[in-house]
C-alpha cells in the first residue's frame, strides 16, 4: 500500500511539474523585436501579447530561457492578431504549425514567406489580411484548415508542385486531387468556372469575394459547404446543378445582390435554414426549379420557409 501511495505521490508531482513547465512564458528579443513564447517540453511557440507588434519581424530559429535553448516550432493562435501596422514576417524553417488566426487583421502585411517546414496551417491563420496580393505554399505543407487565407487584394495562392496534399491553378487553392476547392483569392474580379473534377466546394471558400459577378457551378459538385459563398455581394445569380445533394448553413447567406437561383434537381438537395439567410431582401429574389418538383421544394424542410418565392424554370 505505501508503494503505490509513493508512486501515485510521484505521479501527481510529475503531472504537476510538466503543467508548469508547460504553461512558462517568458520574452525573448530577437534583431529588435521582442516577443512573447511558451515553452512545452524542448519546444517554444510564439505566443499572443498585449502589446501590438509592428515593422518587419524576423522570428529566431530558437530562443533561450533561464539557460536552455528552445526550438521554435510553431505560432500559436492569434500570436499576431490584429498587428495592424506589422509589414513583413520571416518564418523560420524550424516552425511546423501557424495557429488559428495567427495573422488575422494584419492588414498592413504585404510580405510574409511560408518556409518549407510548415506543416500545419490552422484556420484563419492569414484572415483579413488586406495587404497580401499572393501567397505560397511549399511541398511541406500537409494541413490547411478553413478560410486560411483571405484578404480583399489576394490575386493567387500557389503551390509548389511537389506538395502531394494541395495544388493550385490559376491562383484558386485545391486538394491534391482537385476535388475540393478550398480557397478562392478574394481580391480577383469577375467570373469563374469551378472545374469538372471538383466535387466539393469547401467553408468559406469563396466567402466574401464582392468582386465576384457570375460563377459556374461545374456539374460534379455535390456538397457546397458552409459559408462558401457568404457575402459575396456581387453575385446577382446562381445556377446550382442538379448533382448537388447538400447546400450548408449559411452558403450564400448575405449574399444582397442575390436576385435569382436556379436549382436543376428534381429531389430538394439537403439544405439548412440558414443557406439563403438574408437573401430574400429584395422583392426580386426567386428560387427557380423543375416544375414538376415546385411542391415538393415547398414543403421541403429548409426549404419551405421560401415558398413563396420558389417557382418553376421557365422553358
Amino acid at each position: 500500500m505505501k508503494n503505490i501511495f509513493t508512486i501515485l505521490l510521484f505521479a501527481l508531482f510529475f503531472t504537476s511539474c510538466m503543467q508548469v513547465q508547460r504553461n512558462k512564458t517568458f520574452e525573448f528579443t530577437y534583431e529588435g523585436k521582442t516577443l512573447k513564447y511558451e515553452v512545452a517540453r524542448n519546444e517554444a511557440t510564439v505566443s499572443k501579447r498585449s502589446e501590438k507588434i509592428s515593422g518587419d519581424v524576423k522570428i529566431p530559429q530558437s530562443v533561450t530561457f533561464a539557460g536552455k535553448e528552445y526550438k521554435v516550432t510553431s505560432i500559436g493562435d492569434e500570436a499576431f492578431g490584429w498587428c495592424t501596422s506589422l509589414t513583413s514576417v520571416i518564418i523560420p524553417s524550424s516552425v511546423k504549425t501557424i495557429g488559428e488566426r495567427a495573422f488575422e487583421g494584419c492588414d498592413s502585411l504585404t510580405n510574409v514567406i511560408i518556409p518549407n517546414g510548415v506543416t500545419k496551417i490552422k484556420e484563419a491563420a492569414f484572415g483579413s489580411c488586406g495587404g497580401l496580393t499572393n501567397v505560397s505554399l511549399p511541398k511541406s505543407v500537409k494541413t490547411i484548415g478553413e478560410c486560411p487565407f483571405w484578404g480583399k487584394n489576394l490575386k493567387s495562392i500557389n503551390v509548389a508542385k511537389d506538395n502531394s496534399h494541395y495544388c493550385s491553378e490559376n491562383g484558386v487553392l485545391f486538394d491534391a486531387p482537385k476535388k475540393t476547392l478550398i480557397q478562392y483569392p478574394i481580391g480577383t474580379k469577375g467570373k469563374y468556372v469551378i472545374p469538372n473534377s471538383v466535387n466539393t466546394i469547401g467553408p468559406g471558400a469563396f466567402m466574401y469575394c464582392d468582386s465576384l459577378t457570375d460563377v459556374t457551378i461545374s456539374n460534379n459538385v455535390e456538397i457546397i459547404g458552409r459559408g462558401a459563398f457568404g457575402a459575396c455581394k456581387g453575385l446577382t445569380s446562381v445556377t446550382i446543378p442538379s448533382s448537388v445533394k447538400t447546400i450548408d448553413e449559411r452558403a450564400f447567406a448575405f449574399c444582397e445582390a442575390l436576385a435569382s437561383i436556379t436549382i436543376l434537381r428534381s429531389t430538394p438537395p439537403n439544405v439548412s435554414e440558414s443557406s439563403f439567410m438574408y437573401c430574400d431582401i429584395p422583392e426580386s429574389f426567386h428560387l427557380y426549379v423543375p416544375a414538376e418538383s415546385v411542391e415538393k421544394y415547398k414543403t421541403a424542410k429548409g426549404w419551405s420557409k421560401y415558398a413563396d418565392k420558389i417557382k418553376a424554370i421557365e422553358k
